[in-house]
């Protein structure tokens, strides 16, 4: 019996192939239909036939509408036909795109099963043979020999997928095997110099999505994937990693105190918090508080005696001329203020 997910990869690859080949052949149509006009303009244009020139169509009309918008003459209708065909043909290359993003991605997922049903294939039968060596006593060195040669194969296609695609499955995949191997006494340099290039490639491509996109999930995945990096030996793809979290945790902490300054709530105070702990603990060290624009020209006085109703965001507005300082309020009465939100009336406050 065939393998039904196998047998369902290779129907989407082919679906997805034949999707290719129909848009190709639209593709193909709308090109030579655009040629064609636009080689009809350009003989108009050396017999110098004027804009003014009647047209005459043969299309049906079926409404008002549509005869309105029927052009008077040969040279507009000319341009419009070439407006529309090249609309046409940029339509169908976005899709041709998309479709062969799909076919290649297709194509993958079915050859990433076909490697799995195959080590699936190797594994039964080096159970079997280890299972008749245990049972008889007597050692299939001829039949081991022959399945750790599959092994060799299916090793290899399993590097040739992981070189496509440096995924965690298919690193894992090849650890797997290599793991096999070392149960069987041999070793593989090649698989570990694969999966070190694997490792190398998702740092590398975490680091540009981080960059284009600069946020704490990102910044994780480059964390992440920077150990793996190191685990299977590259140390310098591990450092590029960590490197380029620092500059993308500096990046997301300045975007998250300019949220905090223009809405100082408690919420986007915490975020702000957290990020800036975390930014110490990749920078070794904690980053002060940023100090408020108007701090030289606050009022120079040695405490502040809060009075009924008034809120840190008060208190910040009239020292610093701006609400959203009231952090720096708190980090200088730490045990004084234990919530940000219930000012106890009476209590005195450092702010300069």
């Amino acid at each position: 019996m065939g393998n039904p997910a196998l047998s369902n990869q290779s129907v989407d690859m082919r679906s997805a192939q034949a999707r290719v080949q129909e848009i190709e052949s639209a593709e193909k149509r709308i090109k030579a239909q655009l040629h064609s006009v636009e080689e009809q303009l350009r003989r108009l244009d050396q017999m110098h036939v004027p804009d003014s020139q009647p047209w005459v169509t043969f299309k049906t009309v079926n409404s008002i509408q549509e005869l309105k918008s029927l052009h008077p003459s040969l040279r507009s209708a000319l341009r419009q036909d070439v407006s529309e065909l090249r609309d046409a043909y940029r339509r169908l290359q976005s899709e041709l795109r998309t479709a062969r993003q799909q076919s290649s991605l297709a194509t993958l997922k079915a050859q990433e099963q076909t490697v799995a049903v195959h080590y699936h294939e190797w594994e039964r039968r080096m159970r079997e043979l280890l299972n008749q060596w245990k049972v008889t006593g007597v050692q299939p060195k001829a039949e081991l020999e022959k399945a750790l040669g599959q092994a060799e194969k299916v090793l290899d296609q399993q590097i040739a997928v992981l070189n496509i695609d440096p995924s965690r499955e298919n690193m894992r995949a090849v650890l797997k095997s290599m793991a096999s191997f070392s149960l069987m006494g041999r070793d593989s340099e090649r698989g570990f110099g694969a999966i070190r290039a694997a490792a190398e490639r998702r740092v590398k491509m975490s680091i540009i999505t981080l960059r284009i996109n600069p946020t704490r999930a990102n910044i994780k995945v480059v964390l992440n994937r920077s150990a793996e990096a190191q685990l299977v030996g590259s140390d310098v793809a591990g450092e590029e990693g960590i490197s380029a979290a620092r500059e993308g945790i500096i990046k997301v902490t300045a975007e998250a105190e300019r949220q905090f300054r223009s809405v100082p709530t408690v919420a986007n105070f915490k975020i702000l918090l957290k990020l800036q702990h975390e930014q110490a603990l990749l920078d070794d060290q904690m980053p002060p508080p940023d100090q408020p624009r108007g701090l030289h020209d606050a009022p120079k006085g040695p405490a502040h005696i809060v009075s009924a109703g008034e809120s840190l965001s008060q208190i910040s507005a009239y020292y610093f001329g701006r609400p959203g300082y009231w952090d720096v309020i708190m980090w200088r009465n730490v045990g004084v203020i234990h919530d940000p939100n219930a000012l106890p009336v009476g209590i005195t406050l450092i702010i300069a």
